[in-house]
């Protein structure tokens, strides 16, 4: 059976990227290159080149340094999913403004490489575009799997691993349409497409990663609504929690029984909840049931092969899935910052959050402190490798 860990590594902060032990930067090529000048920085290039250039640490094999993108916010030209329609609504997206073109990163990858190789960068974790791909229900456009097949070949041919992200939020239209995430046929669409990624790509990928920050698509699309589908609902978004970990388990199955030897796992986002007054017994009981369902919920069901969930003021489920239990390989960790949480009253509808007090800045990068669960390791860790750490503030 297989089981993942996850191991706190300490990480060194370069600008607005961080790097450390088996860690992807969550940063765009050539995006965050003319934006910001930090992939032609030499202080980053040798610092990058020499952390990559240093071998095995403590055991957990050669260092895997490189940088990370999700498609529809660098390709361009994205047109046939539920954020496309999204980001056309007024007032959905700040100043009105459009994905378009983004970074066109769909046709600059040639480019894109050279700058990873720039920066001494060993990996690339990208998601491929589920509505190019599919762009009607059991539709492949042959067309769009050939680009992203010569994109890892042109990879390897630089020495750099592709880790290929299945789903980084946007889904085909088709799909929104018909319940998105919650819809009960979703496991089952989502592992027919993990079934095709692997029997066209699979010869070159190792690395793949099914989901990408699922507790953010659940709380920002059903909880908060400031994201697709935009619905404030708590009974939606169990539905949408326990859809997703059905598609990661179906995935997981089928990309394990098509690529022998493909290492398979699942990508979440992490944040460090304090309470916004230690004097405050709400604000720490908040921080403390925020913590535990936002950072911990996705990894104890793959673990234990139960999808549970316990919140004031949402439903509770506490139920098996089939194949969830070992179905990863490795569990991903996007960690950015921490939150401070104020609770007036003991209803968690009523609670606030912010990044910081009055004087820090609106974005501040917190250090993740080792042990943040009782120790390096968290409960029921086999010691299994434990794959990724990525940074960002």
């Amino acid at each position: 059976m297989r089981r993942c860990g996850i191991i706190h590594i300490g990480v060194l902060a370069i600008g607005a990227l961080a790097v450390g032990i088996d860690i992807q930067l969550e940063a765009g090529a050539h995006a965050v290159g003319a934006k910001a000048g930090l992939l032609t920085d030499g202080r980053l290039r040798f610092v990058l080149g020499a952390l990559a250039a240093s071998g095995a640490a403590d055991g957990f094999g050669p260092l895997t340094l490189g940088t990370a993108t999700a498609a529809h916010q660098v390709e361009g030209g994205n047109t046939r999913n539920d954020w496309s329609v999204f980001e056309q609504e007024p007032g959905r997206i700040a100043e009105g403004d459009r994905s378009g073109r983004a970074s066109d990163e769909w046709n600059r990858v040639p480019q894109d490489i050279k700058l990873m190789q720039d920066v001494g960068a060993n990996a690339y974790r990208f998601s491929i575009e589920w509505s190019r791909l599919e762009p009607q229900e059991g539709v492949w456009d042959d067309p769009a799997w050939a680009h992203y097949q010569d994109e890892i070949h042109e990879l390897r041919a630089a020495g750099i691993e592709p880790m290929v992200t299945l789903l980084h939020f946007t889904l085909p239209e088709w799909l929104a349409a018909r319940g998105g995430v919650r819809a009960p046929a979703f496991p089952l669409r989502f592992g027919r497409f993990a079934a095709e990624a692997a029997r066209r790509l699979g010869p070159q990928v190792r690395l793949w990663c099914t989901l990408n920050e699922p507790n953010v698509q659940m709380t920002l699309g059903y909880l908060d609504g400031r994201w697709p589908p935009s619905e404030r609902s708590p009974e939606h978004a169990v539905d949408a929690f326990v859809g997703l970990l059905r598609a990661h388990a179906a995935a997981a199955g089928e990309l394990h029984r098509l690529a022998p030897g493909a290492q398979v796992g699942v990508a979440v986002n992490m944040i460090i909840a304090d309470p916004a007054s230690r004097w405050s017994l709400l604000d720490w009981a908040s921080s403390y049931t925020i913590r535990k369902a936002f950072d911990w919920s996705f990894y104890d069901a793959i673990v234990s092969g139960r999808a549970r969930l316990s919140v004031p003021g949402i439903p509770s489920v506490d139920e098996p899935i089939e194949g969830l239990a070992g179905s990863a390989d490795f569990y991903g960790v996007n960690y950015y910052t921490r939150f401070l949480f104020h609770l007036p009253s003991a209803d968690l509808h009523h609670g606030k959050w912010h990044r910081g007090r009055s004087r820090e800045p609106a974005w501040r990068l917190h250090p993740i402190a080792s042990g943040s669960r009782g120790g390096s390791r968290a409960p029921g860790d086999s010691g299994a490798r434990i794959f990724l750490l990525v940074a960002g503030g």
